[in-house]
């Protein structure tokens, strides 16, 4: 993936509600996903992403992520807990071994909820 081509188109679509890149193979997510201001919906299930992109915070409309299955992705970016409407976050089948597994074992809310307390956020929230 031309990560600096598509960044470039990737931030033209402003108007963006949902977006489907699951089963493509991608390691990275481009920074310019930050830019979708109206993104709802993000389904980057089944790729082999190594890291999520810390502008994902900007994304204060979303409501679904979908990241499952990324067999690479040992972490997440506080700035996930900015994304205050986010309401379903599906990782299943990633590794995320910088959050303590008894966390990670109860699920994506409890991910959630320990992302708030460590994050440096904290106080913005």
């Amino acid at each position: 993936m031309n990560t600096s081509r598509n960044q470039f188109k990737i931030s033209q679509l402003q108007e963006l509600t949902r977006l489907v890149v699951q089963s493509n193979q991608l390691t990275s997510l481009p920074r310019a996903i930050g830019c979708l201001s109206k993104l709802e919906y993000l389904g980057a299930g089944e790729n082999n992403l190594t890291s999520l992109p810390a502008e994902i915070g900007s994304l204060e409309n979303l409501e679904s992520l979908y990241i499952n299955d990324n067999p690479d992705l040992h972490s997440l970016p506080f700035e996930l807990v900015l994304c205050g409407n986010l309401q379903i976050m599906s990782i299943e089948n990633c590794p995320l071994s910088q959050i303590p597994p008894e966390i990670v074992a109860k699920g994506p809310s409890l991910v959630i909820q320990y992302l708030r307390i460590q994050s440096p956020y904290s106080c913005q929230m």
